[in-house]
């Protein structure tokens, strides 16, 4: 059955915001996600500067367990999202060239990319952004508009998620900044 602009939560069974609040990260997912992703950061722009410098090189058994200590802990905060079951850990007892390692890292950097433009809301000023959080949502009674679920042109619509996927997939990946 093809959805159209009808659709509405009795059709499908939710709304935008239902689904949206039912995916939201709590305080302590948001408080790791702050923790490892500077860790994260830090590993993937150490590869980014080996593979420069010895393009050829490979990577050692020390330095692919501390990245899959990352890879595992983003693993386990996004153990919800359907993205997870694609993502793969390296095999510590192989030794990989340092491209193959940065091509696992960047699947993980996108997700990570994903997380942070759904889920924080940046301020008009330096240090006034906030993360989007269940306890935020449930506390303070953000609104669906707020949240930046609803088309603010059309307040009393619920946005079409198979239009929405069908316009994510015209316009492309937008966390490919090529």
């Amino acid at each position: 059955m093809r959805c159209t602009d009808a659709c509405n939560k009795h059709e499908l069974g939710f709304s935008v915001f239902d689904r949206y609040f039912e995916n939201a990260p709590s305080e302590q997912q948001v408080q790791t996600f702050e923790t490892i992703s500077p860790l994260f950061s830090a590993a993937y722009n150490q590869f980014q500067l080996l593979i420069r410098r010895e393009p050829l090189a490979r990577v050692n058994h020390v330095k692919l367990i501390m990245v899959n200590t990352i890879l595992e802990t983003i693993r386990g905060l996004f153990h919800n999202d359907a993205a997870v079951e694609y993502l793969t850990l390296l095999n510590e007892q192989q030794t990989y060239p340092v491209s193959d390692v940065i091509f696992v890292m960047a699947q993980y950097r996108a997700l990570m990319h994903r997380f942070v433009k759904l889920y924080y809301q940046q301020g008009f000023g330096v240090g006034t952004g906030y993360w989007k959080t269940k306890e935020k949502i449930k506390d303070e009674g953000l609104s669906e508009e707020e949240l930046g679920v609803l088309d603010p042109e059309l307040p009393e619509k619920k946005i079409n998620p198979v239009t929405l996927m069908q316009a994510l997939l015209v316009i492309g990946n937008p966390f490919n900044k090529k």
